[in-house]
């Protein structure tokens, strides 16, 4: 940098991706096959929500923290947020899928873990 550099370092922020937008990059199509699976329309709606505020923003503010909660609940399978028409309850539990599907929570979960230990550190 010279001196007549107009940057000024004291002003600059970090901006940097964060686990979250990774794993929800890496593993964008699956997601949002397992919200129409267990979910249905609105959850798919509520996926497509939370990829568009992930693809706007590296920032996550409270509405995309409460959009990824309320993924990780409907991959749980929480009757809250599972919809009562899903497929899943004609699923074998040996079906590849449900191992998919725990394998999305595990990594979801994860991710979001290590955001919120990223937000306590800083």
């Amino acid at each position: 940098m010279n001196a007549l550099s107009t940057l000024d370092l004291r002003d600059a922020t970090s901006v940097c991706r964060t686990p979250i937008h990774d794993f929800v990059e890496h593993h964008w199509p699956a997601l949002r096959h397992a919200a129409d699976f267990l979910g249905g329309r609105r959850a798919i709606a509520e996926a497509d929500r939370l990829f568009g505020d992930l693809a706007r923003s590296f920032e996550i503010g409270t509405h995309t923290r409460r959009r990824i909660e309320r993924l990780i609940r409907l991959l749980e399978l929480d009757d809250e947020v599972v919809s009562g028409d899903h497929m899943l309850t004609l699923v074998n539990p040996s079906d590849p899928i449900v191992e998919e599907l725990c394998l999305l929570l595990d990594g979801l979960r994860q991710a979001f873990d290590m955001f919120i230990g990223e937000q306590a550190a800083a």
